[in-house]
């Protein structure tokens, strides 16, 4: 099993399309109820856990020890995703491009969820 930085995988995720856009969207449902397993950690979910094993050990042990940790890397996908959504459509009605706006939203988001602030010794 190879070993994968945190760069390498923001990296690979600056450029990728997000899962959920080829989804349809529900009108009043959670995004949790259309969620995949948490069995199969997806795009922005795996760029979390490297980093928060990285920065946040004690968080990890934690959720690990009783059973959130999976389910908390999806829900923090999931939040990520549902939010650059919502700045996407703003931000392109404000008249940015597609590509501007995804990096604008990945910007102000990216650090909420994802990729957590280390914590302290």
């Amino acid at each position: 099993m190879s070993t994968t930085t945190v760069a390498e995988l923001f990296s690979a995720l600056n450029s990728f399309v997000p899962w959920r856009k080829s989804e349809p969207t529900i009108p009043g449902n959670s995004i949790s109820s259309v969620r995949p397993s948490t069995t199969m950690l997806l795009g922005y979910a795996h760029l979390a856990k490297a980093h928060w094993q990285e920065h946040c050990p004690r968080m990890v042990r934690e959720l690990e020890a009783t059973g959130r940790l999976e389910s908390a890397l999806v829900d923090a996908e999931a939040q990520t995703l549902t939010e650059m959504e919502t700045l996407q459509r703003e931000l392109k009605r404000s008249g940015s491009t597609s590509a501007q706006a995804h990096q604008q939203a990945w910007e102000l988001v990216r650090e909420k969820y994802l990729l957590l602030p280390p914590e302290s010794p």
